[in-house]
């Protein structure tokens, strides 16, 4: 009779142990769905924050650059102030002839100076994008290019997301340089609505406040 007793107790004991190792699975399964479904929740939100900041900015340099058309001929020759991007013709052996560079959003100073290209976007009173303005090739052949001065009412305008706070993320977390900026076209009809886009980047509206005076 003991030694039945015996042989229960080790059975029980054994099934014990295989359905608590069963549970034991189980848990470890629901902790590996459960982290998955986290990352996977996480994406939507940092693709929101990946194309956010320069979405905002595309719509500030789009009615900012409308506003201003009048000085559309005074930013294209300076584009050491208003164009962010390298181009070959941006030297003196190219035929630059003063002011030519491309300009460095993210220099303090130069933030400084040239505070009315940015804007702050989420109320921390710091600058989280620069807008600029540069030319398309709108010279008729056999006129040579001239990146400095507007023919057909058209200019490419964008932004530079240049924010400390609102850095746009790839899926991974990381920065994510190819969403720095967003870019479009914005040409300008003087006799009928006041302009029309046709966009070569992302679109999206924002709730801005302006980052200092200029």
């Amino acid at each position: 009779m003991g030694g039945k007793r015996v042989s229960e107790r080790g059975s029980a004991l054994l099934v014990a142990m295989g359905v608590a190792l069963v549970l034991l699975t189980i848990v470890a399964g629901l902790f590996v769905m459960a982290g998955a479904e986290r990352r996977r929740a996480s994406v939507p939100a940092r693709q929101l924050q990946r194309v956010g900041c320069a979405q905002a900015g595309l719509q500030l340099a789009r009615s900012y650059y409308l506003a201003h058309y009048g000085d559309w001929g005074a930013y294209l020759s300076n584009p050491k102030v208003y164009d962010p991007i390298k181009a070959d013709w941006m030297s003196t052996a190219a035929g630059c002839v003063s002011g030519c560079g491309a300009s460095n959003p993210t220099d303090a100073t130069f933030q400084t100076t040239n505070k009315s290209l940015f804007f702050d976007l989420d109320g921390d009173s710091k600058a989280d994008v620069y807008i600029y303005i540069r030319d398309n090739e709108d010279e008729m052949p056999p006129a040579a290019n001239s990146w400095i001065a507007d023919h057909d009412l058209s200019v490419f305008v964008g932004s530079v997301c240049v924010s400390s706070t609102l850095t746009p993320l790839g899926t991974n977390g990381k920065p994510d340089p190819s969403q720095l900026n967003a870019e479009a076209l914005l040409t300008y009809h003087p006799t009928t609505p006041p302009y029309s886009q046709a966009a070569n980047g992302p679109t999206g509206d924002g709730n801005v406040n302006k980052s200092g005076g200029g």
